[in-house]
């Protein structure tokens, strides 16, 4: 239980919100994103709804014959309520995960620390700065934490193709698009150049001087 319990934390773990951990859990993104290369490798039935399903089930059984009523009973009956969760997926249903987050309170624009600054920036970024900028930040993508990419990302598109005009992204597990794409289409109405000035402040934030 305890070896499947590691498996299951690698396989779910997200690596881009690990890198924006204080130290020194930071430092865990890259062995786990090298765990879960080489589990979809050699555990490919992990990388499959249905398998995965199944794991999480067995993995359930398992936990609830320990003890009743304990800490242990209950992650069992978690684990197998997610397994049936997505064995179901995998023929085909498909939960509204952005509407059940969204009641939950996980989209709030209130934190600050996921929802991009969209306050007016005094100074317009001039088209050689936002291009340097823009250099720095493809230079600069390794060491960038996921958060930051996103925000960026989204940020530059505002800058050069103005408002969000593209399709919401679709998929269980497309989350990472679907942020990016939340936070681009959160910008809507900001000019196009105080994105780029804005653009410039985020890379700032991340200790990039432009």
């Amino acid at each position: 239980m305890f070896v499947f319990g590691i498996a299951t934390a690698v396989v779910e773990a997200d690596t881009d919100r690990i890198g924006t951990m204080i130290a020194p859990f930071d430092r865990l993104a890259e062995p786990v994103t090298k765990a879960q290369a080489w589990l979809h490798e050699e555990c490919r039935l992990l990388t499959r709804l249905r398998g995965r399903g199944f794991f999480y089930l067995y993995q359930g059984t398992l936990m609830v014959t320990q003890c009743i009523l304990c800490l242990l009973f209950v992650a069992g009956v978690y684990n197998m309520i997610m397994g049936v969760l997505c064995v179901m997926m995998s023929f085909g249903y498909t939960p509204d995960f952005d509407y059940l987050a969204a009641s939950a309170g996980l989209y709030g624009s209130s934190d600050p620390e996921t929802d991009i600054e969209c306050s007016p920036v005094a100074n317009d970024a001039g088209a050689d700065t936002f291009a340097q900028a823009q250099a720095l930040y493809r230079s600069n993508k390794e060491r960038l934490p996921g958060r930051s990419l996103r925000q960026l990302w989204a940020l530059q598109k505002q800058a050069t193709e103005g408002d969000c005009n593209e399709p919401k992204p679709t998929g269980a597990f497309n989350g990472s698009a679907k942020e990016q794409w939340r936070l681009w289409h959160d910008l809507r109405g900001i000019p196009e150049e105080t994105a780029k000035a804005m653009f410039i402040e985020r890379l700032r934030k991340d200790n990039i001087e432009v």
